[in-house]
């Protein structure tokens, strides 16, 4: 018996693919929306519902500062950089401001409460960067 056989069994399970695609849409769009509300996040797009991809930056952070900072100080794992697209980033303008972007991609098993700390976790960010401009601290991107 195969290690994986029973994870292949329930993924496999009939109407089991398209189930967790419109979860995994679901999650990018609550996502896509609460960040909108957000001044400090900037959002690119436009969301493709269903790929589990969000990418974004925070005004005031580099790409790779913030993840790792999500991933250090509240256990959100995320990728940051180029992605393997350096002329998209470009294009996008996320290269020099923000040494490319942050890569949000949600699975099987994600749920409503990652996005919502996700959200928290941002906002937190962002409200510190807020508390740091006035005093020069901060460059404001």
């Amino acid at each position: 018996m195969l290690l994986f056989e029973p994870v292949l069994d329930w993924l496999l399970a009939p109407a089991r693919l398209a189930q967790l695609h419109q979860h995994i849409a679901w999650l990018q769009q609550q996502l896509y929306q609460q960040l909108t509300m957000l001044p400090a996040c900037i959002l690119y797009g436009p969301l493709h519902l269903g790929s589990g991809i969000v990418l974004l930056n925070l005004k005031g952070w580099d790409c790779e500062t913030l993840a790792a900072l999500l991933d250090s100080r509240f256990g959100i794992a995320v990728r940051a950089g180029l992605h393997c697209a350096p002329l998209a980033h470009q294009w996008l303008g996320t290269t020099t401001l923000y040494g490319g972007a942050v890569r949000i991609s949600f699975g099987p098993f994600n749920q409503i409460a990652d996005v919502t700390a996700l959200v928290n976790a941002l906002s937190e960010m962002a409200d510190e960067t807020a508390k740091l401009e006035p005093l020069g601290l901060c460059s404001s991107t």
